[in-house]
């Protein structure tokens, strides 16, 4: 139906035939962020697989206790379950970068400091070529100059959490468009849980009458094969008058109707039906709501159990090949399931 087409059309097709409009994330996904500044080039990349709980992992040469945990709680603020891989890179584009660099907070302090102190003195701070020494004066002092790592230190926490909130929106971003082609395969298979289930209920109205047909068939062949083993000879066969055969008859008739009655009460799967097509309701509802990977693999769970109770109840082998249809469908969404979030 969908074959040639391609994610957007799948979706908008689901749409007009009035399908549930889903909002699933898958926990597979991968972002990743670069930022340049002042010579150091900050990448960020973000890898997410499925995991039961949320488990965040953040590597990085220098990456510090710190940052790590700034690192941790930005993206569980975002992230609720999946493992999450993050690698921090820093590149200094040349070496002299690394060997020194201006403090030009420090540097700006204390200009202003320079310029209120003029004022304070009552001197006159008008003119540009006197800003100008005072800032070559400023640059002379060493303490406005930070070692390599000093620099590294002051500013790379700040650029690697910029670098991260870009790598986690395309993260998400390739999260939700990994949803949406789970969930349009899911809802499918669902749909196809839905005619097997119109089936089962087509065939479980005519389990009664062929167990009667088995019955009969079952009890001629022994009333033959006792007549052939002996049991009764021809003569006396023939001498049995038609009120005999009669009466027989009805007898017959009477004890197949209640073995066929105790059968059908026996493989009744009318209960299981029920329950199957109301837990297939719930998951097809639920795929329109957030979060919903944990909810989605328990009632996977049960409308397997019901499959397993309706193919052990039925003994049919039309429904028992219905139910291994089941079977297969429920283990591919069960699989697509558990990578949701």
């Amino acid at each position: 139906m969908f074959e040639g087409r391609s994610q957007p059309q799948r979706l908008l097709i689901l749409a007009k035939k009035g399908e549930h409009s889903m909002a699933l994330q898958s926990m597979t996904g991968h972002g990743e962020g670069r930022r340049t500044l002042d010579g150091v080039v900050c990448i960020v990349e973000v890898r997410g697989v499925n995991n039961r709980f949320l488990d965040i992992v953040v590597r990085g040469e220098g990456v510090h206790g710190g940052l790590e945990q700034a690192v941790k709680k930005a993206v569980g603020s975002c992230i609720q379950r999946g493992r999450v891989d993050v690698s921090v890179r820093l590149i200094f584009e040349t070496a002299d970068d690394r060997r020194v660099k201006i403090d030009c907070n420090r540097v700006e302090g204390l200009f202003r400091e320079y310029q209120r102190t003029f004022e304070h003195c009552a001197v006159p701070f008008d003119s540009s070529e006197t800003a100008r020494l005072m800032l070559l004066q400023i640059l002379g002092r060493h303490d406005v100059f930070l070692a390599g790592e000093e620099v590294e230190e002051r500013f790379k926490d700040d650029l690697v959490l910029e670098t991260l909130d870009e790598a986690l929106r395309k993260f998400i971003q390739s999260r939700a468009v990994e949803g949406e082609r789970l969930g349009c395969d899911i809802l499918e298979r669902s749909k196809n849980l839905r005619d097997y289930l119109s089936h089962l209920k087509e065939i479980s109205s005519t389990v009664a009458e062929r167990a009667r047909e088995r019955l009969r068939q079952r009890i001629s062949r022994a009333v033959e094969g006792h007549l052939m083993q002996g049991g009764i000879s021809e003569q006396e066969a023939g001498d049995l008058d038609g009120e005999a055969i009669l009466t027989s008859s009805h007898f017959l008739e009477e004890r197949i109707v209640h073995e066929v009655a105790i059968i059908a009460e026996r493989l009744d799967i009318t209960e299981e039906l029920v329950r199957f097509g109301s837990h297939l309701d719930e998951f097809q509802s639920s795929l329109s709501e957030d979060r919903v990977g944990r909810r989605l693999d328990f009632i996977v769970q049960e409308l397997g159990r019901e499959a397993n109770t309706i193919g052990s109840k039925a003994q049919d082998a039309g429904v028992q090949r219905i139910v291994i249809e089941i079977k297969g469908e429920l283990e591919r969404i069960r699989e697509q399931v558990q990578n949701l979030v």
